[in-house]
């Protein structure tokens, strides 16, 4: 099955897109999981949520995605956000991330 708004002379973006994601989870994963700075945390959170999401709609708008997708990109992205901010914690005492 081939989805019609994929443009093939774009596919140079997809290695890319999958290379920066990984290591943006990566590092994301090992910061979040290993760092015991809790202000640190909290401080960077919010900044490190946003640049995904740029990152994220940069790719799409790079590989074509038409108009109507990011319409319903945009707020699906916001309201992740909005439900990581209230899901997410850091301990103050040990530093640890919290999900509720």
């Amino acid at each position: 099955m081939h989805a019609d708004f994929i443009d093939p002379t774009k596919a140079i973006y997809y290695p890319w897109f999958v290379a920066t994601w990984c290591a943006m989870s990566l590092g994301g994963l090992a910061f979040f999981a290993f760092n015991r700075d809790a202000a640190l945390k909290r401080r960077l959170f919010l900044p490190i949520l946003l640049f995904s999401n740029v990152t994220l709609l940069a790719f799409m708008l790079l590989t074509g995605a038409p108009g109507e997708f990011l319409l319903v990109a945009v707020p699906m992205l916001a309201l992740i956000t909005v439900l990581n901010l209230r899901a997410v914690r850091f301990c103050d005492g040990c530093g640890r991330t919290l999900h509720s």
